[in-house]
């Protein structure tokens, strides 16, 4: 079984559509040596149907994986655990951080757990770790933008079959009530 590719909340949308409209979500790996854990996400096709270039002179020549299954992408909203400064040292043309502040990063990160990951805030200088907060499958991810407001965002909102008009959540049939859980189990 192959893990779940995790997408940030503010990629979901344009992931989803990519399922939909371009071949999948094609998942790039890092050949740079100097940035092996990176990676990137594109659209498997170009909107004429032939195959997405890759995305930077640092990915691998095709992509790793393409995702055409929405239930194999999963929507990571991250909680930051710890903020702390970091020191730099220019090195050539780029900043590094020191190597005490790397001992101390990496340090944080274990400690934090499983899934953990840092970011920086540049303004700051400060390394921020965060872990996974909460997770949903991009199939049954709900789009803040189109969640319905009548029953607290619930349910996805159905397209109308001729595309105009007001149209009802999937969850509330535009009630705005929430089904109680024994009514949903009712067959």
């Amino acid at each position: 079984m192959t893990d779940k590719h995790e997408c940030a909340p503010e990629n979901a949308t344009k992931m989803l559509q990519w399922i939909k409209t371009r071949g999948g979500v094609a998942i790039w790996r890092s050949v740079n040596l100097s940035n092996l854990g990176a990676s990137w996400s594109t659209p498997a096709l170009t909107p004429e149907g032939q195959p997405y270039p890759k995305p930077t002179w640092q990915a691998d020549s095709k992509p790793e994986r393409i995702i055409t299954d929405a239930t194999e992408i999963e929507v990571v909203t991250r909680k930051e655990v710890r903020r702390f400064h970091v020191g730099v040292r220019q090195a050539g043309l780029a900043f590094k951080l020191t190597d005490a502040s790397s001992r101390r990063l990496r340090d944080a990160v274990a400690k934090a757990g499983k899934d953990a990951s840092h970011a920086f805030d540049y303004e700051a200088q400060d390394a921020i770790v965060t872990v996974p907060d909460k997770r949903v499958l991009l199939s049954e991810w709900i789009d803040p933008q189109k969640a319905c407001d009548a029953c607290g965002g619930t349910g996805w909102i159905e397209a109308p079959a001729d595309g105009d008009g007001e149209h009802p959540c999937a969850t509330c049939k535009g009630t705005g009530e929430r089904p109680t859980p024994a009514a949903e189990a009712t067959p």
